[in-house]
């Protein structure tokens, strides 16, 4: 069993907060997602707030149906008011290629795999899941792990952010801190590594009553950001 490192565990002792909602800017991603017919989300507001609630629900409703649409709004949860966000989902929709003149056409090649990638994911195998979408057939051009992983997310939430059985994110922040202070050293290229992960979440969820491993993400993520804003502000 891996060590459940102190600060961890005291960061889990009280109730476990949720994530703060995201506030992301629609005329953004209109501007970045024009000519692609494929998005039908509403993108006239001035802004708009998204929970992972509320991306959990919508990815899982509409995923099969709409996967693009899902897919802007795991962007928009996930980069909140960045315009990063938007220009990155263009990128990747039109073929990975980054398209600053906004001129290339959809690629309808990625709407297929995004369907694709759900019954992998809905499997709650990790090692079926993250290979489906790291490598071989089902990799998207542009959209790594970091990305990749909050979809698996949504998509295996059933629309419950806590669901037990969601397969958890694995982005730069919850790497570095594993690595550092639990000595969980994981390579972004590896199904393996990613099946090991989850382990991992689930071990330490288990030493208490009533957490899941999407709790442990989510804390581990709110420590290394704590970490990098005090370091930053030591420079």
């Amino acid at each position: 069993m891996t060590a459940l490192p102190h600060i961890l565990r005291d960061e889990l002792a009280g109730p476990q907060a949720s994530q703060a909602k995201m506030i992301y800017y629609p005329g953004t991603w209109a501007s970045w997602l024009t000519g692609i017919e494929q998005v039908t989300l509403d993108l006239s507001a001035d802004e708009e707030e998204i929970t992972r609630d509320q991306m959990c629900s919508f990815v899982s409703q509409n995923a099969a149906d709409r996967p693009v649409d899902a897919f802007v709004r795991v962007f928009q949860w996930g980069y909140g008011t960045s315009a990063r966000g938007a220009s990155r989902a263009r990128r990747i929709l039109t073929g990975g290629v980054h398209d600053r003149a906004r001129t290339r056409s959809f690629d309808p090649s990625v709407a297929d795999k995004l369907r694709a990638s759900i019954d992998p994911i809905l499997s709650g195998e990790p090692r079926a899941a993250y290979a489906q979408m790291a490598s071989g057939e089902g990799k998207i051009a542009g959209f790594g792990p970091a990305f990749f992983t909050k979809w698996m997310y949504a998509v295996s939430s059933h629309g419950d952010a806590r669901n037990p059985e969601a397969l958890p994110i694995l982005d730069a922040l919850v790497r570095d801190w594993l690595s550092r202070e639990a000595e969980v050293h994981l390579h972004y290229v590896s199904a393996t590594d990613y099946t090991r992960y989850v382990d991992v979440l689930d071990e330490w969820a288990a030493t208490r009553e009533g957490l899941v491993r999407t709790d442990i993400e989510l804390a581990v993520f709110r420590l290394e950001r704590a970490f990098r804003k005090e370091r930053k502000a030591a420079k």
